[in-house]
């Protein structure tokens, strides 16, 4: 769905095909987005949501946490 650099930094969101709301206690989580550091090993980032557009504004905080954590030129 998407991803982004920030330097070595990679943010991603996608599209995960099965419902990862495994207790059955909400909506479903469809979407998910993770941050790889330059060493391809996950930062400690994970957020699930149900929607697009709600994965769009997921991703976007993704990049605002890289962007809080990582110098920029």
């Amino acid at each position: 769905m998407a991803e982004s650099f920030i330097g070595d930094v990679r943010v991603s969101t996608t599209f995960l095909g099965l419902d990862h709301n495994f207790f059955g206690d909400g909506p479903p989580l469809l979407f998910e987005t993770m941050i790889f550091g330059a060493d391809g090993k996950p930062w400690d980032y994970q957020e699930r949501c149900t929607t697009w557009v709600q994965a769009e504004a997921m991703h976007a905080r993704g990049l605002a946490a890289v962007h809080a954590r990582v110098p920029q030129p």
